[in-house]
């Protein structure tokens, strides 16, 4: 055993016993805790004590010191201990409290998506409001908050308005049905198309190009919103894929995508606030 391991053993026993079990473990193990002191200062300081006694093993004076100077340096590194575990306690209570915020702030704005989306299903079940209804779903899917657990929500939200919008169209349109079983991005055109023709009729108007050319551009207009709300939902989860891995530069670029399309998308914000702040200490330790 090393002269100071064996040192630090005897520190932690009567004088008078020391020499005579100068090779105890279990003391020895815990005078070596003792003598790890947080400070470089109080480090050396018992190093210094500790070479002086092995130098003068019969001074008991200093042999008192190294003692006291010991018992110091445990106390300051249990202190510091206690203070390191304070703050990480604290910045999990931070933590937790920006997360629930941040699910609150998901579930709030959500709810108020069902509420808006539930007029338009309430729309789409009369042909006379079937125009207003198809806007009001064109609204809907403009609007909705893509987060990394809703997908599902916009797939059956979409089949549910569907459905019922295929119902009116059965009723007050059956030769736009016919041959399908559920109503496609097509058959909404279709529908305000002929919603149109018949308000013309009506009030004995002339049904235009520019009618058919509106229900061609309703079209594509659902079509770009479908595929925009696609990339949205990967470059979200791609994002929160790469910020596992700790790749936080590419996982910055998947948040910044997902607000380029909704700045205020509270998931997206989350995450990449916190990309940054991993990112930043990464670069602190090189």
């Amino acid at each position: 055993m090393p002269a100071r391991a064996v040192l630090a053993a005897a520190l932690l026993l009567p004088s008078g016993a020391a020499a005579a079990e100068p090779a105890r473990k279990a003391p020895a193990a815990g005078a070596a805790q003792a003598a790890r002191p947080p400070a470089e200062g109080q480090r050396a300081e018992v190093l210094r004590l500790m070479d002086g006694v092995l130098a003068a093993p019969a001074d008991e004076g200093a042999r008192t010191r190294l003692r006291l100077s010991a018992g110091k340096a445990a106390a300051a590194e249990k202190s510091a201990i206690d203070a390191e575990r304070a703050r990480l306690l604290a910045a999990a209570r931070r933590d937790k409290a920006e997360t629930d915020a941040m699910l609150a702030a998901k579930a709030a704005r959500t709810e108020a998506w069902k509420k808006d989306f539930s007029k338009a299903c309430a729309l789409a079940e009369r042909a006379e409001t079937a125009r207003e209804a198809v806007a009001a779903y064109e609204r809907a899917l403009e609007t909705f908050p893509v987060y990394s657990d809703n997908k599902a929500l916009l797939a059956d939200s979409g089949r549910d308005i569907r459905a019922i919008f295929f119902k009116t169209i059965q009723k007050a349109y059956p030769y736009l049905a016919e041959g399908r079983a559920t109503a496609d991005i097509k058959m909404l055109a279709a529908l305000q198309f002929a919603r149109a023709s018949d308000l013309t009729g009506e009030y004995g108007g002339r049904q235009d190009q520019g009618a058919a050319e509106a229900a061609l551009k309703k079209t594509e207009k659902f079509r770009l919103l479908e595929q925009a709300l696609a990339r949205r939902f990967e470059s979200l989860e791609q994002g929160l894929v790469l910020y596992g891995r700790k790749h936080w530069a590419g996982a910055l670029k998947r948040f910044n995508e997902v607000l380029a399309f909704d700045k205020a998308n509270e998931e997206a914000l989350y995450y990449r606030t916190l990309a940054k702040a991993r990112a930043a200490a990464a670069r602190e330790k090189r």
